[in-house]
């Protein structure tokens, strides 16, 4: 139901892009009496990957420019981190994606979802985000995501995903 309503409001290509982005990187604002927004941040090394992905998405999800972020961090040897931050404006569409994505104030993967936008390209965007190489002896040993955030049984789901549309084995690592 949500999904058929969400579709009416964003295109089926950019739905996949912010699905790989909220598997990724990107998040819904859930604040009190506030509607929510769809944003992400990515560190100032990867701010070509943040115009990228505003690039895509601004015609279709109002968005701030990017805008640099400094966040200080008493763990970081220079006291701070920098990053490339962008927001959405509220819209029907983010108020949609919140309902999908959020349980109890909780991100959880909407499989229903998955099932039509795990494309491509959604892969490509989570990739992006939370994927790299583990290279050993120069030669690609693993591909890894990083899906801390979801729990046992959704990564597992994830890794029952990527096998069934793209016979992709993971496993769950370390």
């Amino acid at each position: 139901m949500k999904s058929a309503q969400l579709k009416e409001l964003l295109p089926s290509h950019i739905i996949d892009r912010v699905t790989g982005k909220l598997l990724g990187d990107g998040n819904i604002s859930i604040e009190q009496k506030r509607k929510p927004r769809f944003r992400f941040s990515h560190c100032v090394q990867d701010g070509k990957w943040a115009e990228h992905c505003y690039d895509e998405l601004k015609k279709h999800i109002e968005l701030t420019p990017s805008k640099p972020r400094k966040i200080i961090d008493s763990r970081i040897k220079k006291g701070y981190t920098e990053s490339v931050y962008v927001q959405s404006l509220t819209s029907p569409a983010i108020d949609i994606l919140k309902e999908m994505w959020y349980t109890d104030r909780k991100k959880s993967i909407p499989f229903d979802l998955l099932q039509e936008h795990f494309s491509p390209v959604t892969l490509a965007w989570w990739y992006q985000d939370d994927g790299h190489l583990k290279v050993q002896n120069n030669k690609v040993n693993k591909i890894i995501f990083s899906r801390d955030s979801f729990s046992k049984s959704e990564n597992k789901r994830l890794i029952e995903l990527l096998d069934y549309f793209y016979k992709i084995q993971f496993k769950p690592d370390g």
